[in-house]
């Protein structure tokens, strides 16, 4: 990165309303997000479904994206949808988030979290619920301390476990 950044090289952050363009403008990403963050990679190989993602867009998605001359650098998505548990309530949760590496990568992901909990709380939502990965080392490690530093609290924890194939 240069000392003087010029007008084009500043970051914008803005909601993404097109699903397939979004794809297109961040698929240059997958693949390291994956590799940073994913877990039980011995069973669970890349290969997003789409398809399912598609189906949920419109007013159940948040999409939002962080671009520096016009290029993704980083992302974050949500599922919005109607409480099970509360009907008058409205939940997010997050589907997936990731910045590239480089040195500004922690701000640029607050100002992801930041203006896409405005955007939710625009929209009506009542509880947002991000995930994170329990890392205590290497790339993604801080993602809870920032999600923490926004105030938010754990409540809960997600186990996981591979399980052998039934015989069919």
């Amino acid at each position: 990165m240069t000392a003087a950044l010029k007008l084009s090289d500043e970051i914008v952050y803005r909601i993404e309303n097109n699903f397939d363009e979004i794809c297109a403008a961040t698929r240059y990403l997958w693949a390291a997000h994956w590799d940073e963050i994913a877990s039980h990679k011995e069973v669970r190989h890349f290969d997003p479904d789409l398809e399912l993602r598609r189906r949920l867009i419109g007013k159940n998605w948040l999409a939002m994206t962080a671009r520096q001359g016009g290029r993704v650098i980083g992302y974050i998505s949500w599922f919005v949808y109607g409480d099970p548990q509360v009907q008058d309530q409205i939940t997010a949760e997050t589907d997936i988030y990731y910045v590239e590496p480089r040195s500004d990568r922690a701000l640029v992901m607050l100002q992801l979290m930041r203006r896409s909990l405005d955007e939710l709380a625009r929209r009506g939502v009542t509880i947002a619920r991000p995930r994170t990965k329990l890392k205590t080392e290497g790339p993604g490690r801080g993602a809870g301390l920032l999600w923490e530093r926004l105030g938010f609290k754990p409540f809960e924890i997600i186990y996981g476990k591979v399980l052998d194939k039934p015989d069919r």
